[in-house]
């Protein structure tokens, strides 16, 4: 028995890497984020210390880099930085509460605000590109009932 090789058919691996949208907490593919934003006057910006350095060296107006611009697999790397230094940022946030009931309130706020988010960056997309990962719609359901207490 042979191994299938992949033939005409055969997905090609995708050169773009994926990055972290950090306000809605997920991970989407760079062309995936370029191609949602396109046209748009909104298109999400990250302050993490990667995107910033990034954004000072390409002259961006308000020194920060577009998501939008991890297309490449020359991103790769980049992306990494910006994917690491970007879930240290909301890690630092959320350990940051003075107790353990602080920390889940703060991780669930985080995961309530992702999922409008994507909302909001899908209006007039019919095929909603940005879909939220299962488990933040979960994390999001627990933040808000804890809150609720």
């Amino acid at each position: 028995m042979g191994r299938c090789r992949g033939g005409g058919g055969a997905p090609r691996p995708r050169r773009d890497p994926a990055v972290l949208f950090p306000r809605a907490l997920s991970y989407h593919y760079g062309e995936t984020l370029a191609a949602a934003f396109e046209g748009a006057t909104d298109v999400p910006r990250c302050h993490c210390a990667p995107c910033r350095e990034w954004g000072a060296a390409n002259g961006t107006a308000d020194g920060l880099r577009p998501l939008t611009t991890f297309t490449d697999s020359a991103d790769r790397a980049d992306a990494h930085r910006h994917n690491h230094a970007a879930w240290s940022m909301i890690w630092d946030y959320v350990m940051a509460a003075p107790d353990e009931n602080e920390a889940g309130r703060r991780w669930g706020g985080c995961c309530e605000r992702a999922l409008p988010t994507l909302a909001a960056a899908n209006v007039g997309r019919p095929d909603n590109p940005l879909k939220p990962p299962p488990a933040l719609r979960v994390w999001a359901g627990s933040g808000a009932r804890s809150r609720r207490r």
